[in-house]
């Protein structure tokens, strides 16, 4: 209830922008999603009545301090032009109004499940908002899907914008190390699963405590002679149990490659910080992106997901 409250505030002030601004069209269907909600909304249904009779809404009357000279001076939409809901999701998200652009990017969801960009959008949301958990879920989706899409780039900023926030979970390492392997840079991926099973020898996953064998396995096999595995491979060994009240010891998975430091300063600071990040594996079908719309230099420190929202992203 709350929510839908939230959502008829949020599409009452958009339609209220849009009519003062003269863009008719996408006023009216931001009051028909009023309408919506709330069928019996005095606002939303005498500015849709009016348009049926060929006025603009009541202009006037929603926004009296509007002047002539401004609308005059406004271009007019063209009638045919959707509103640009996602770019008011966009600029809420940015303005931490997590509450409405939650409501617009549900309604987009709704019309269009699994919409690439309004789910990396709400994935954000979740990531800044604060629930980490879900969050890390809805990126290892999205991350996943670029991954098997042979969408490098994009693939790798989902993963980083993760990493920032959590970087000992296992499977955005995991996902890491496919990456890595995806881009022929064996070592580095190497690097990622050694840390995953460091993690999971120190933190066994319930239910899945062969995963770190699992893992080592593709250690040994991407980087058999490195000085690392040799080290990893005892403390496998002794599994979970084999240090004290769960010590965790890390692996310092650079200081085998120190020889290769030259060849990572030439690669970039994406590979300069991959020790400390972490990502999720996925097994989405390959979605095409065109472009990762959090493309940004603020990067925000949190991850979570509405129960509910899986389905809208992953149909």
């Amino acid at each position: 209830e709350n929510q839908q409250d939230e959502a008829t505030k949020v599409y009452l002030q958009l339609g209220r922008e849009k009519s003062a601004q003269g863009r008719y069209d996408e006023a009216k269907d931001a009051y028909l999603a009023v309408l919506k909600i709330d069928p019996q909304n005095n606002e939303a249904a005498q500015f849709v009545e009016s348009l049926k009779h060929g006025g603009t809404g009541s202009v006037s009357a929603l926004k009296p301090t509007t002047s002539t000279s401004v609308l005059k001076s406004t271009p007019m939409q063209k009638p045919t032009e959707p509103p640009d809901l996602l770019a008011e999701a966009v600029r809420r998200v940015a303005e931490k109004q997590y509450s409405g652009a939650e409501a617009i990017l549900n309604q987009l969801l709704t019309r269009e499940p699994g919409n690439p960009q309004v789910c990396q959008l709400m994935a954000r949301l979740h990531l800044q908002r604060g629930d980490v958990q879900v969050a890390v879920g809805e990126y290892r989706f999205l991350a996943g899907a670029a991954l098997r899409a042979h969408d490098l780039s994009l693939a790798e900023s989902l993963i980083q914008e993760v990493l920032t926030v959590e970087p000992n979970s296992v499977p955005l390492l995991e996902l890491n190390g496919e990456l890595y392997e995806e881009k022929g840079d064996h070592a580095v991926a190497a690097l990622q699963y050694a840390k995953a099973v460091d993690v999971l020898l120190a933190h066994p996953e319930p239910g899945m405590e062969s995963l770190h064998e699992e893992l080592f396995e593709k250690v040994q096999s991407l980087a058999p002679d490195a000085d690392f595995v040799k080290k990893l491979a005892e403390r496998v060994k002794k599994g979970a149990t084999g240090r004290a009240d769960g010590e965790h010891e890390e692996v310092r998975i650079g200081e085998p490659f120190e020889d290769r430091h030259d060849e990572v300063l030439e690669r970039g600071p994406a590979a300069q910080e991959i020790e400390e990040m972490t990502i999720v594996g996925a097994e989405p079908d390959a979605v095409s992106y065109s472009a990762n719309i959090f493309a940004r230099d603020d990067e925000p420190p949190a991850i979570t997901i509405a129960q509910g929202q899986e389905t809208h992203c992953r149909a």
